[in-house]
């Protein structure tokens, strides 16, 4: 197994296992994700790709895609009784479904981890939905720690 960065070559396959995670998201919240086989639009994908804070690290077998992280780099700005920070704001982390379970989340989630204090972040934050409690699960095994709740009231 090999974890590299990705490249524009790679824009195909990374929004393939990228869908796997969309669809699961816009079934369990239509009002919020939809399904779509392009999750990152090749424009955003290319600015990605060539941006000095992102951070897209593929995993990869016999030379197929089987896992992805995609973190940002973020100055968190201070503001009433807010200190400011950088931070690594982690977007995406997925592993195919064939393949979880045997360490590559957690393998690129020490890569990223590396970055992020190679690029002197503080943090890395991410955002994960309460319906995903396997997602939940993996995170806390990882030490990450609730620090908020995004509350949401429908209007309609």
């Amino acid at each position: 197994m090999n974890f590299r960065k990705a490249t524009l070559g790679d824009f195909r396959a990374l929004n393939t296992l990228l869908f796997e995670s969309q669809r699961m998201h816009a079934n369990a919240l239509p009002e919020l994700f939809s399904i779509s086989r392009t999750v990152i639009p090749y424009p955003d994908y290319q600015t990605m790709i060539h941006g000095s804070n992102f951070h897209i690290l593929v995993a990869e077998e016999y030379g197929k895609l089987i896992g992805y992280s995609i973190t940002e780099l973020t100055a968190t700005s201070s503001g009433i009784g807010r200190s400011s920070s950088r931070a690594a704001y982690m977007y995406y982390l997925g592993v195919d479904t064939s393949h979880q379970k045997s360490g590559i989340g957690r393998k690129l989630f020490e890569e990223v981890k590396k970055w992020a204090i190679q690029n002197k972040a503080r943090t890395i934050h991410l955002n994960v939905w309460s319906f995903n409690q396997n997602a939940v699960a993996f995170y806390n095994r990882l030490g990450m720690k609730e620090i908020g709740k995004l509350m949401s009231y429908e209007l309609h």
